[in-house]
């Protein structure tokens, strides 16, 4: 009796085992992404002290990029500070968010006026093609990658800052 239990047992923890194995392991699911800080710098060396002929440049460096993502910070030396308050009031006729601009006097300049632009960036994985004959592979990848690339905001993704 003991034997035939044991021979019975012994086929119940060999079914389960067999019936456990997969033909493969389970992939993660979702997505990977990278959030990264981009950064740009723009050094302006104007013809005098008159900031008329910078505001063109400046919008034209600010339309690039996207003003709702991005972060603008105008670095002035010091005799520079009534032009720098020129260019800011010039982006925000523009139609900038007053959040997004920042002044900054900076003594260890080249040039008179430097421009930095700031934006959070996103890179997701590639998902694989689905097929019906076998099971999703990575199952919320695209649900996953779109909501990351869609993020208003990365930089509350990711740790640190600029």
């Amino acid at each position: 009796m003991i034997r035939t239990l044991s021979s019975l047992l012994a086929a119940v923890l060999g079914a389960a085992l067999l019936g456990g194995c997969a033909d493969h392991g389970m992939d993660t699911p979702g997505s990977e992404a990278v959030i990264y800080a981009e950064q740009h710098r723009f050094d302006l060396s104007p013809k005098g002290k008159d900031a008329s002929a910078m505001k063109t440049k400046m919008s034209e460096l600010v339309a690039q990029f996207d003003a709702d993502a991005a972060r603008f910070v105008l670095h002035h030396a010091p005799a520079w500070e009534r032009q720098a308050k020129q260019l800011r009031q010039s982006l925000l006729a523009d139609g900038l968010n007053p959040g997004r601009i920042t002044l900054v006097e900076d003594t260890r300049l080249d040039t008179p006026i430097s421009l930095r632009v700031a934006l959070w960036k996103t890179q997701t994985s590639e998902c694989p093609a689905h097929s019906l004959k076998q099971p999703y592979p990575r199952l919320g990848c695209a649900v996953d990658a779109n909501r990351v690339t869609h993020t208003r905001h990365p930089d509350s993704q990711a740790k640190g800052g600029l």
